[in-house]
C-alpha cells in the first residue's frame, strides 16, 4: 500500500460532491454520515476549484524532510514529491503515465494498465468514493460507535467497487474525520488526523500520522491552497511532455 501525502493520502479537505452513488447494500445511517462529511466543505468546492497545492514537513521513521503535492480535483492526476534526510522520492500520474522518483533521483515511467488500475484503486480508498461518487461507486455500511484514543466515534465502512475497504472514524458531534483504517489485499494501514483548519470553506487537517506496516510517518502542512490547473505540474520530473487525463 502506498499512502500519498496529506490531502492526497486521504483527501483531508473534504471536498463537496453530489450525493454518493451508493452500490446495493449501503445503509441509510452510513449515507447520512457521508453526506454530513461532504457538507464540511461548504458545498460546491469541486465545481469551484480546479486543483490544489500543499507543502509541509515530514518525519518518517525518525528521519526529517519536506514534501510537496499537486492534485487535479477533477481527475486522477497528481504529483507528490519529497526529500527525507537528503534522499528524494515520490510519484505521480499525469493522465497517461504513472511515474516514480527513486532515491537515486532517477525517474521511471509506465503505462501498464495494472499500474494505472492501482492508481484508481488507491484513489478509491482515499475517500474518492465519498468525494467523487460518479467515478468511484461504493457500498457504505455503518458499523456503530467505537472508542479510539478516549474518543467515541461513528464508524463507516466504505467498500469501493475497485476493491479493498476503508473505515472512516468520524467525530460524532462535528462529523470531522479523525481516523482512517485502510485494507487493500494483504496490506493495511491507518491515519490519524487533527489540527483542523478551514481553508476557503474546506476543513483541512494540518497534522496527520500514518502507519504503513513497519513505517511511521508524521506530516505537518505548512501551506495549503486551491490553485488554477497547470498540466505541467503532473508530468514526470524532467519531462517536457504533457498528457491529457484519460
Amino acid at each position: 500500500m502506498r499512502f500519498r501525502p496529506a490531502l492526497l493520502t486521504i483527501a483531508l479537505a473534504v471536498t463537496a460532491a453530489a450525493p454518493a452513488r451508493a452500490a446495493d447494500g449501503s445503509d441509510p445511517k452510513a449515507l447520512q454520515l457521508m453526506a454530513q462529511l461532504r457538507a464540511l466543505s461548504g458545498g460546491g468546492l469541486l465545481a469551484r476549484h480546479a486543483a490544489f497545492h500543499e507543502a509541509g514537513t515530514v518525519l518518517r521513521d525518525g528521519k526529517a524532510g519536506t514534501y510537496e503535492v499537486y492534485t487535479d480535483l477533477h481527475s486522477l492526476r497528481y504529483a507528490a514529491t519529497h526529500v527525507i534526510a537528503g534522499t528524494p522520492g515520490g510519484g505521480g500520474f499525469d493522465g497517461r503515465v504513472v511515474w516514480r522518483l527513486g532515491p537515486d533521483g532517477k525517474v521511471t515511467t509506465t503505462t501498464d494498465p495494472k499500474a494505472i488500475a492501482q492508481v484508481k484503486a488507491n484513489a478509491a480508498l482515499t475517500l474518492d468514493a465519498v468525494n467523487r461518487p460518479e467515478a468511484f461507486p461504493a457500498t457504505f455500511r455503518y458499523l456503530g460507535r467505537k472508542t479510539y484514543k478516549a474518543q467515541i466515534l461513528d464508524v463507516v465502512e466504505v467498500r469501493p467497487e475497485t476493491g479493498g475497504s476503508a473505515e472512516l472514524w468520524l467525530d460524532r458531534r462535528t462529523h470531522h474525520l479523525r481516523h482512517v483504517a485502510i485494507t487493500e489485499g494483504k496490506e493495511s494501514g491507518a491515519i490519524d488526523l487533527w489540527n483542523d483548519r478551514v481553508v476557503d470553506g474546506a476543513v483541512v487537517a494540518f497534522k496527520n500520522h500514518q502507519v504503513e506496516g513497519p513505517h511511521r510517518t508524521s506530516q505537518t502542512l505548512k501551506t495549503y491552497e486551491f490553485i488554477a490547473l497547470d498540466p505541467r505540474r503532473f508530468a514526470p520530473p524532467g519531462s517536457t511532455d504533457q498528457h491529457p487525463d484519460r
